[in-house]
């Protein structure tokens, strides 16, 4: 049987995106105590989502040197 990783072992930020049809949020979640180290919100456009690709290495404590998991997608 296969066991789940807990994310608090591998990675200190998971980011989580929701998409809509005008607008895409991201936060920043702290695995060690789930707080919002930082969110944004940009237009759903080309320039947004480079917005959305940049942040993790621009965030104060997401950039450099942490650790990340993946971007999550909520359904839309």
């Amino acid at each position: 049987m296969n066991s789940l990783t807990d994310l608090r072992e591998v990675v200190d930020v998971v980011i989580g995106v929701d998409t809509h049809v005008h607008t895409h949020s991201a936060a920043f979640l702290d695995t060690a105590t789930g707080g919002v180290l930082d969110e944004i919100t940009v237009d759903a456009t080309a320039q947004g989502y480079a917005e959305l690709v940049d942040l993790p290495t621009t965030t104060r404590r997401c950039g450099p040197g942490r650790s990340r998991a993946p971007v999550v997608t909520a359904p839309v």
